[in-house]
């Protein structure tokens, strides 16, 4: 009898399974695993739905337009008749199959008889069936402690099973769990809309499987979900080895596997064709019923098969998968299923990994079987703890009661008041009941909120505050200098001299990780890992937003006691954060906060960029107009903007200190410093405080070293001879930077801007908040130019002098 935390915990599986899909099969087999290692009993429930019982279904299939009728039968028949080439035509695939129809129809019979032994060797199955004209009674739901829906496509509105079954409406509100679900395609029809999101505002635990997903379900029920992995990266390679079987038909190891279950167009088959040819390679065509004797390949033989491949062409998000499970080189292609766009599930895997050269429209030919598979390891490792870590948070709470965020009240437990708290998430992630969940509130920032029927009173989360610990950190021996990177690009890429790269590649170079603020798709600013200089890029920049910490610190807690080097960088409050919460000096751990201005309010930050459509690049620090005149620069699916630090409306809230976090005004740790390694800065007065180093107003860093570990990294930076430094007088550097001791002013006009941001919206705000004259438009122009001329002036002479 499995428990967690000493309660038996038994868990209904609802997900896709009636079909013969490799993926699907492998996916609920990975789901029950996942359930089981955190604890709960798990067993999948038979969903009748799949097999045409489906009232509401047949009442949204009425909904839809006659277009997507049509396109939905196209579909079907292209699927019964195994049309993989869209130029093969109906008619001709027709007549194949009549004419093969004996052989076809005994290998599809065997095909069916490796899918049931499978399921019937490795799933649990349910007694209980769910079924859309049956209503489950409360003896039934009263069996399981939880529901989880997922993975795979269970919420594909294309597919006919896809039902409030699904979504979980036949269970109690407090017992529904999302595991990575996925819509599948990139947007949901219309008419479907209004259920979709009634339906998934009701699941107090929802994670998802793609990005598109997480912003899909933000825009139908306005609830924020946890993009999680799938369910088979969860489950170690070994596993998926172990249960692996070579099949009969298998005599050369020198192949090419094909699974395409969309259109092989001809397109695609000249390429795989080519390949082979020079390669002398042999093609095995998965799911193909011209390739007879692999037709009935089971799902043991289709792992072994990807394993041994040399090479894998797919457009099946799970052919990719687990090519990257069993580091097997591989390919991808663009999928269609009824004229929807199937990509967003795989653009999201191959983002996580780096790994979106592998595209087949991006695919270099001489690197067709070169592939990048360092660091896969390490990025499973943190996906797969990701997802453990939400099963056990959500198992392990009773739902809490239902508010919206902008409306929640906050515990006042941890902190005192809201200018006590800093968001760094330490206590969330300390707690040992996990009952501890991070909500925005009405200005958008992060606060503790405490699920006080699970708490036990154990003074974790304020043992690790780091508001609350105030023992001095500050080191009066500190070493500064003024440094950029050699490399331009590098330079002129970073928001000052480029040195976070420098350190960071260094790390990354020995086989450690980095952690820092980067993107999601979305945009949103969370902290995120490197593990190679693709992923640094992601890091690299200035970000003014507070960013999201997740379960950040507890990643790198298990990367240290696994002996990984770890480089954090963040706030000095996110750094301190980072040291209490660890509570125990390692060596491998080398941490780097900034000179903080403050943190702005990550609601304002997604209603400024609420008007762009398909963001594709976002730089808060710009160098075009220059290093001191740092601007704004965004490219969208419309064009790009790119506004100055005294234009840009988001620029200069931030500057102005109107949206910053309420703590910043006041920072605690500031006074008690955040005992970090090292600190970067901007150079700013640099023609005062350096002899050497020249200010081109392409970026200058001004870094302090405060500890042995600081200091050792910095001296490797200096061998290596890839920055220009130089060493500063240190009274005569720390007394220049103001903002290091000092937090800056409140504005006085704050509180009324987030009240207006609640009342009349982000737009009519941007239109009148400063209400910038023509005249004052003209007089900052002036003030730009003639700065920029004084500045030009300046080192024109000083590079005189140094002749």
């Amino acid at each position: 009898m499995r428990r967690i935390n000493g309660k038996y915990m038994k868990v209904g599986i609802v997900t896709i399974n009636g079909n013969e899909n490799y993926g699907n099969v492998l996916q609920n087999y990975a789901v029950q695993e996942v359930l089981k290692e955190v604890g709960a009993e798990a067993e999948t429930i038979l969903n009748r739905t799949q097999y045409g019982h489906c009232t509401d279904s047949g009442e949204k299939i009425n909904k839809l337009t006659p277009s997507y009728i049509k396109k939905y039968v196209t579909s079907q028949l292209n699927y019964k008749y195994n049309i993989k080439n869209s130029n093969q035509g109906l008619l001709k695939a027709v007549r194949f199959y009549r004419a093969h129809k004996d052989e076809i129809e005994k290998v599809k019979e065997k095909r069916r008889e490796k899918f049931i032994a499978f399921k019937d060797e490795y799933i649990v199955h349910a007694e209980e069936v769910l079924d859309i004209n049956k209503k489950w009674t409360s003896q039934q739901v009263d069996k399981y402690s939880y529901f989880v829906s997922g993975s795979d496509q269970v919420w594909n509105p294309i597919y006919p099973s896809t039902s409030s079954i699904n979504f979980l409406q036949f269970a109690p509100k407090e017992k529904r769990i999302t595991i990575s679900p996925s819509f599948g395609i990139n947007k949901i029809p219309k008419e479907l809309q209004d259920d979709y999101g009634k339906w998934i505002a009701s699941i107090p635990y929802l994670s998802v499987r793609e990005e598109q997903g997480a912003k899909i379900i933000k825009e139908l029920s306005g609830k924020r979900a946890k993009v999680l992995c799938d369910p088979t990266m969860a489950v170690p390679q070994n596993k998926w080895i172990e249960i692996e079987k070579k099949p009969e038909f298998l005599k050369n190891f020198n192949y090419i596997l094909t699974y395409f279950l969309g259109d092989k167009n001809k397109e695609y088959e000249l390429f795989i064709n080519k390949i082979a040819k020079e390669e002398q390679l042999e093609i095995i065509n998965l799911f193909d019923i011209a390739d007879i004797r692999a037709y009935a390949t089971s799902p043991q033989e289709f792992l072994y098969l990807i394993h041994h491949a040399k090479l894998v062409c797919t457009d099946s998000f799970h052919g990719a998968v687990f090519s990257i499970m069993m580091n097997t080189s591989f390919i991808t292609f663009a999928r269609n299923e009824m004229g929807d766009s199937m990509e967003s599930r795989m653009q999201t895997l191959l983002s996580t990994f780096g790994l979106e050269n592998r595209d087949y429209r991006k695919v270099n030919s001489e690197d067709v079987f070169k592939v990048d598979f360092t660091h896969i390891s390490h990025i499973l490792q943190v996906r797969r703890e990701e997802m453990l870590s939400f099963l056990r948070e959500a198992m392990n709470k009773k739902v809490q009661k239902e508010s919206s965020a902008n409306d929640v009240e906050i515990e006042q437990l941890i902190y005192d008041s809201k200018d006590k708290c800093c968001g760094c998430s330490a206590c969330a992630m300390a707690c040992p009941k996990q009952c501890i969940t991070m909500v925005a509130d009405k200005e958008g920032f992060l606060y503790p909120q405490i699920d006080q029927e699970l708490c036990i009173h154990c003074n974790k989360c304020q043992q690790v505050c780091p508001v609350r610990k105030e023992e001095n950190n500050v080191n009066d021996n500190v070493s500064c200098y003024a440094a950029y990177s050699l490399e331009e690009d590098i330079r002129k890429k970073s928001s000052s001299g480029g040195v976070f790269s420098e350190l960071a590649q260094e790390v990354i170079s020995t086989g450690g990780v980095v952690y820092g603020a980067g993107f999601s798709e979305e945009f949103k600013v969370e902290h995120k890992s490197a593990c190679s200089e693709k992923q640094l890029e992601n890091l690299r920049g200035s970000k003014y937003v507070q960013s999201e910490m997740g379960s950040t610190y507890r990643e790198i807690k298990e990367k240290l006691n696994q002996g990984i080097f770890v480089y954090f960088s963040g706030t000095p409050c996110q750094v301190k954060g980072l040291h209490t919460y660890l509570n125990k000096e390692y060596d491998n751990l080398i941490t780097q906060d900034i000179i903080c201005h403050g943190v702005p309010s990550p609601l304002v930050w997604e209603k400024y960029i609420d008007k762009y459509s398909e963001l594709q690049e976002v730089k808060f620090r710009d160098k075009r107009f220059g290093w001191h005149y740092f601007s704004m620069y965004i490219k969208s699916k419309k064009g790009t903007y790119r506004k100055r630090l005294d234009e840009d409306f988001y620029e200069r809230l931030f500057l102005d200190n109107t949206t910053l976090r309420p703590i910043c005004y006041d920072c605690p740790v500031k006074r008690s410093g955040s005992g970090a390694d090292i600190t970067l800065a901007d150079c700013w007065g640099s023609d005062k405080l350096c002899k050497e180093i020249q200010d081109t107003d392409r970026g200058l860093s001004l870094v302090l070293i405060h500890t042995k570990q600081g200091k050792y990294l910095w001296k490797k930076l200096i061998e290596n001879q890839c920055i220009r430094t130089e060493r500063l007088a240190a009274e005569k550097a720390l007394s220049s930077q103001s903002a290091l001791i000092e937090s800056a002013p409140c504005n006085p006009r704050r509180k009324v801007f987030f009240e207006s941001l609640q009342k009349s919206g982000f737009a009519k705000l941007e239109k009148s908040w400063y209400g910038d004259s023509v005249i004052r438009r003209i007089k900052r122009k002036e003030i730009y130019y003639k700065t920029k001329l004084l500045f030009m002036i300046k080192v024109k002479d000083k590079m005189g002098k140094n002749k």
